[in-house]
This record gives structure tokens, sequence and C-alpha cells, in this order.
């Protein structure tokens, strides 16, 4: 019964039978890091610019406790988005962990401006952020 299988398997074009929507066939997921520091009570902010369509998830991570934030604006947004300076698209902002994502339908070629903002006392913070789009 093995050698029928394989032998069907094979007859269809591999494990996948061929078929365009299998997992084979998809587009590998487009991934970047960012990394940088953010100063105490301080907001740093980053552009993107998306090289391809599909949905994207940006996770900021961060070691050693503290409340950072993260925010999705319009590229035209070039000031800090809590003092009512430009839209917030989609925010993250947790009080507890040391995470923060945002998920979003994007299309090739829109621009962003992606906000970290500290609320931890005394210290800079170092963070990632990984960006994915499947």
């Amino acid at each position: 019964m093995l050698i029928v299988v394989a032998s069907l398997a094979a007859a269809c074009g591999g494990k996948d039978g061929g078929n365009p929507n299998s997992p084979s066939a998809q587009p590998q997921p487009y991934t970047q890091t960012v990394v940088g520091t953010v100063s105490s009570f301080g907001a740093v902010h980053h552009p993107l610019t998306v090289p391809r369509s599909g949905n994207m998830t940006l996770t900021l991570t961060w070691p050693g406790g503290g409340d950072l934030d993260f925010y999705l604006t319009p590229a035209s947004c070039q000031v800090y988005p809590l003092n009512g300076g430009c839209q917030i698209l989609v925010a993250s902002d947790s009080a507890t962990g040391s995470s923060e994502t945002i998920l979003r339908p994007v299309t090739q070629g829109d621009t962003y401006t992606l906000w970290v903002d500290s609320f931890v006392t005394g210290a800079s913070r170092n963070y990632t952020i990984d960006i994915t789009i499947r």
C-alpha cells in the first residue's frame, strides 16, 4: 500500500499534488529586524516602506522589563503622536511584559512611521523590532 501511495504522489507532481495553493508554492515571508535604544521617558521613530503586500506583524521586544509602547502612524507623522500631533493607526501599549505586537494588512509601497515610547524611569532600553509580512 505504501508503494501505491508514493507512486500516486509522484504522479501528481509531488507530495502536494502540484497544487499552486500549497504551502510550498507560497512566497517566503519578508522579514526585517530593526534595533534601537530609547531613553527614559523618551520616544524614537523609524520609517517603514512596505516591500510587498500581505499581513504585517510588527513585534517590539526588549530585555529588562519596564514599559515600552509601540505605535504605527502614517509616514507623514514626524511628531510624537500622543501629543495629538497625528493619527495613530494601530497601538500596542500593554503596561506589563517585555513585548508589544502590531498586526495590519499592508500593500506594497505603503509608508508608515513606527514609534517606540518609553515609560521607564531612570534608564534607557535597547529594543528590537521584528517585521514579518506574509
